[in-house]
C-alpha cells in the first residue's frame, strides 16, 4: 500500500489522520509478512536528525517541537527512512530534501 501525503505545515491533521487510518486498519494493511505500506510525500517536518544542516534556518522551536510529534508515529509504525539519512533526493525541480 502506498499513501501520498502532504502534509499543511500549520497542522498535523493529515498524518494524525493517516496514523490513526493505520492503526483501524493493521490487520488488513499488514495480512501476510511481505506486505508493506509506504508513506511518501510532503511532511512539511524539519528537524536536524533527517535535515541539511545547510537548512538550520528551519529549526526553529516550533518546528522541531511539530517534527518531535511525528517521531512517535515513526517509532509506532516501525518506519524506516527510504533515503540514505540527510542526503538530497531528486524532485521535480532537481533536488529536493527529504521532509
Amino acid at each position: 500500500m502506498v499513501f501520498r501525503v502532504y502534509n499543511d505545515c500549520h497542522h498535523s491533521a493529515t498524518v494524525t489522520a493517516l496514523d490513526d487510518f493505520s492503526k483501524a486498519n493493521m490487520a488488513s494493511l499488514h495480512a501476510s509478512d511481505s506486505d508493506h505500506v509506504l508513506w511518501c510525500g510532503d511532511f512539511n517536518r524539519h528537524h536536524p536528525l533527517w535535515d541539511e544542516d545547510c537548512n538550520s534556518h528551519l529549526f526553529t522551536a516550533g518546528a522541531i517541537r511539530e517534527a518531535e510529534g511525528f517521531c512517535p508515529v515513526i517509532s509506532d509504525h516501525d518506519m524506516v527512512m527510504a533515503f540514505a539519512e540527510r542526503r538530497p533526493h531528486s524532485g521535480v525541480h532537481g533536488h529536493k530534501k527529504l521532509d
